[in-house]
């Protein structure tokens, strides 16, 4: 066999081998396709019967469905509530007046009963019922039962304009005190170090005095020996050449 026979064998040899790769990795890859369809038809058959049996679902909305109506049964006790309380409020300023047509209350008493009324307004709640306490008192204010000055004021409270003011004063007063409290926090740690850095200017004065003043004067004369070295009457020996003093 000569090189190009050889070759050529070679050439087919790698051709047959890349269509026998090709070839398996179709049939794997169908087979791989077939085992996911399979998966899937069997996971949508499961949901198909959950959806048959439809045995959480109900008890779940039965549930949101209870709570829900359970909430609009509240907040319906909670606004005819609200109605009733407003009704009441609205007959004591009637029941001031008749007593003030029937002159059991003086002019001064009545003024003073409706001003009283008026304030005692600011302890309820008229969020989403001002509409209903005009309706209610609309009567009443036809009769001229409250001047102008004063149905200004009623009108003040229900509307939720004295809230708002309300709540603003007492925001602005603990901003006041918290402000207070900090300025007062900053003259207490100031003190504290004003008075700190007094005692410490003090001690720093004595030390420097006690480093500056002068040594006291030894009573000890200081004489010489013969070597030169500086020797004191209780020597006894030179401390520099050891020659005997004594």
């Amino acid at each position: 066999m000569n090189d190009s026979s050889i070759f050529t064998i070679l050439i087919i040899i790698i051709i047959i081998t890349l269509i026998a790769r090709e070839f398996w990795c179709w049939y794997w890859k169908q087979n791989k396709i077939v085992s996911l369809l399979e998966s899937i038809n069997k996971k949508l058959d499961n949901y198909n019967m959950s959806l048959e049996n439809n045995s959480i679902t109900p008890k779940i909305s039965e549930e949101k469905i209870s709570n829900i109506e359970n909430k609009v049964d509240e907040a319906v006790l909670q606004q005819n509530s609200t109605k009733n309380s407003l009704c009441k409020v609205v007959s004591e300023l009637d029941k001031i007046y008749k007593l003030y047509k029937d002159e059991i209350y003086s002019e001064q008493e009545f003024i003073l009963k409706k001003n009283s009324w008026i304030e005692s307004l600011k302890n309820l709640n008229f969020v989403y019922n001002e509409t209903e306490f005009l309706e209610a008192l609309s009567p009443l204010i036809k009769e001229n039962i409250l001047n102008s000055e004063e149905f200004e004021r009623v009108k003040y409270v229900i509307s939720g304009e004295y809230s708002k003011d309300k709540l603003k004063k007492e925001q602005e007063i603990r901003v006041k005190e918290e402000e207070d409290a900090k300025q007062k926090r900053e003259e207490i740690i100031n003190n504290v170090k004003n008075q700190t850095k007094k005692v410490a200017n003090k001690t720093f004065d004595k030390i420097n005095d006690i480093l500056n003043s002068n040594p006291p004067e030894s009573s000890e004369k200081i004489k010489t020996c013969e070597c030169g070295a500086e020797i004191k009457d209780d020597y006894v020996f030179c401390i520099n050449c050891g020659k005997k003093l004594k």
